[in-house]
């Protein structure tokens, strides 16, 4: 289950492995055709699947369901662990992760963008000051920490900066899908 805006970096490094068949189905990023893109893909490959990659947590969602129906959802460790990734960082995909389900999420941090737009407008746009286009913005809120503006075709561009949330760092304080199911008293 590939989207746009993940893709051109997945096929990046998934072509320095060409002894991998890759399999591609589109999910449209709805949780329920990604659920059935997926049962058929094991269907037809008989569950000889080895890793499942969705580049969005909540079609992620639409396949961890696949798997568990299909009975192919097993922890992390165990001999018929098929390896799990999707994107985002999403509270529902966190907790997989927590669970043991997941191996890894590559996290945009949404929590960040309301924040970071604020910083903007009081460091820079209400003084009349440019806003930056290269150098760094630090926030010590976010697991993240800094991110590097840049100069983009219509301006300055302040990107909020992608990390892999996995076993080693999922309890970790500044992950915003953590901090929504704290949130929620989860």
């Amino acid at each position: 289950m590939l989207g746009a805006h993940s893709k051109d970096g997945f096929d990046a490094v998934m072509d320095k492995y060409p002894e991998i068949e890759k399999i591609e189905v589109p999910g449209e990023g709805e949780r329920s055709k990604s659920q059935e893109a997926l049962t058929n893909v094991i269907a037809k490959y008989d569950k000889e699947i080895d890793a499942v990659h969705c580049p969005s947590d909540d079609p992620g969602l639409g396949c961890a369901e696949a798997m568990q129906i299909a009975g192919m959802w097993h922890p992390v460790g165990d001999e018929d662990h098929v390896i799990f990734v999707t994107g985002d960082g999403e509270p529902d995909a966190v907790r997989f992760l927590q669970d043991g389900y997941y191996d890894a999420i590559i996290v945009e941090d949404a929590y960040a963008y309301g924040p970071m737009a604020v910083d903007m407008l009081v460091q820079y746009i209400f003084k009349g000051e440019p806003v930056p286009t290269s150098g760094t913005y630090t926030n010590e809120d976010f697991y993240w920490k800094t991110a590097e503006f840049m100069d983009g075709e219509t301006g300055p561009i302040l990107q909020v900066p992608p990390y892999a949330l996995d076993s080693s760092n999922v309890n970790e304080d500044g992950h915003w899908g953590v901090a929504a199911l704290k949130a929620e008293g989860k």
